[in-house]
């Protein structure tokens, strides 16, 4: 036995405690006023959430919405709990600051907001009190159980 599988145990069991709790509502579940679509998987990594993020965030733009990206952006440089990668005009942030899939979505996404930060319920209320976004794409979301989402696409 490893030393990862001695600590898969008491992660999982923390995890599904806490999903436990919101499911419950031992915790709330807090929600914006404004449609939330979270793409995701119950694995990390390598499924094509970003891309299809992306892809996503095309069609939609296309039908006319005003489109944010909240992401977590894993491994950024950025402590800042808010964190706007695009304004929808430029690119601001480089992307050590804001994370590799933040930054690609951002660049590959002209026209669409995209922001970072821990909290996304905090995150998505500070984007939506300073942009016209009507609607919102959670990359990678899917267990980022503390937001409500209308939609969970599970890739």
């Amino acid at each position: 036995m490893s030393v990862l599988d001695v600590l898969t145990v008491p992660y999982e069991l923390a995890v599904r405690t806490r999903h436990w709790f919101y499911r419950h509502g031992w915790l709330a579940t807090r929600g914006l006023p404004c449609p939330v679509m979270s793409v995701g998987n119950v694995t990390v990594g390598g499924t094509g959430k970003t891309p299809f993020v992306i892809w996503l965030a095309r069609q939609l733009q296309a039908r006319g919405h005003r489109l944010g990206v909240l992401s977590r952006g894993y491994r950024r440089t950025s402590q800042a709990a808010c964190l706007l990668v695009s304004d929808g005009r430029e690119v601001l942030v480089e992307p050590q600051e804001a994370g590799d899939e933040p930054f690609l979505i951002a660049q590959r996404c002209p026209g669409v907001l995209v922001a970072v930060g821990t909290n996304r319920y905090e995150v998505g209320k500070w984007v939506l009190d300073r942009y016209p976004v009507d609607a919102f794409l959670l990359d990678d979301g899917f267990q980022h159980v503390a937001l409500a989402r209308d939609i969970d696409l599970v890739l």
